[in-house]
């Protein structure tokens, strides 16, 4: 009898460590594979980024879908992913100054892309984003279950 019980044990063991890794784990992957959705869209959206010189002026060609590129990092900042937030934002903040009257612009404007995108590529997921879902400030709660 008492082996029957020690199998028994065994196998709720089992099962419940089984089930909560799994949760565990499709939560991870799911979080990662929204990141990594995320990313490759803001790519894709900065690859089409049209830049021609016309007159000693350099002409920008945003996509149609405007404002894509603030919904992505917005998106990306509420999973709490804001490192590769702030390199997309980069991209409508840095194309402004390009404006200006230079002959050599189109250049600084290819480097530029070329730069920002390389930055996306290499950005690394947040863990706590990757794990909690969303952005989560630790020392907010420490200081609130300190105060209780």
């Amino acid at each position: 009898m008492e082996c029957v019980e020690s199998i028994v044990a065994s196998v709720v063991v089992s099962i419940v460590t089984g089930i909560f890794s799994g949760l565990v784990s499709g939560w991870f992957i799911m979080n990662y594979s929204e990141y990594k959705s995320l990313r490759d869209d803001a790519l894709k959206y900065i690859g089409k980024i049209g830049y021609m010189q016309r007159d000693n002026k350099v002409l920008i060609y945003f996509p149609k879908d405007e404002g894509a590129l603030l919904s992505l990092s917005s998106a990306l900042i509420r999973k709490g992913h804001n490192g590769i937030a702030n390199s997309i934002n980069k991209v409508e903040s840095g194309l402004g100054r390009y404006k200006v009257k230079a002959p050599d612009d189109l250049q600084d404007v290819c480097d530029f892309l070329n730069e920002v995108q390389k930055e996306i590529r290499l950005s690394r997921p947040n863990f706590h984003g990757l794990i909690f879902g969303r952005n989560v400030n630790f020392k907010e709660i420490w200081k609130k279950l300190i105060w209780i």
